[in-house]
């Protein structure tokens, strides 16, 4: 639903959510229905996240590659929830469902900071002289967290070692 109604524009997105909750859950009773999709529409809204739904991002992105870690090659696959393209970065975004998102940047979960960390070093020779920006949403609070340099570096570190 948050990747869908991104497409719509702002005035319509609440009419698209209940029409794809009513064919997607319809054994649902209304008041979960109207939960869920004041939840999504919350997130869209939200300031800190209007622009990683604007135009130029996508939703479910495939991407595939091979990296280099700790001197050994892995093949990386995977679908990113949504991506971006601007002028001199480029911005990955994952949806986090956690029913208690992490309350701090330490509590990140480390599978969280790795796939993302994976993602971006699959995307920087595609995108070369761009910065690749690796964020989290966390639904439930709505929380955005934009994993940092060290932070994506480490969960590299920490990758090659096992």
């Amino acid at each position: 639903l948050l990747q869908s109604l991104a497409s719509f524009p702002v005035d319509s997105r609440e009419e698209a959510a209940h029409r794809y909750l009513a064919r997607a859950v319809p054994h649902w009773p209304a008041k979960e229905r109207q939960s869920l999709a004041s939840a999504v529409l919350t997130i869209l809204a939200h300031p800190d996240f209007t622009e990683l739904h604007l135009a130029n991002s996508e939703a479910e992105v495939s991407i595939m590659g091979t990296i280099r870690v700790g001197g050994r090659d892995y093949a990386i696959s995977g679908r990113i929830d949504r991506m971006g393209v601007a002028d001199d970065h480029v911005f990955i975004l994952d949806y986090k469902t956690n029913r208690v998102p992490p309350a701090t940047r330490q509590a990140i979960p480390f599978a969280h900071r790795a796939q993302l960390a994976l993602y971006r070093e699959v995307l920087k020779p595609i995108y070369p002289g761009k910065t690749v920006r690796c964020l989290l949403v966390y639904t439930e609070g709505p929380l955005l967290y934009s994993l940092s340099e060290e932070e994506l570096g480490k969960a590299l570190l920490e990758l090659s070692d096992k």
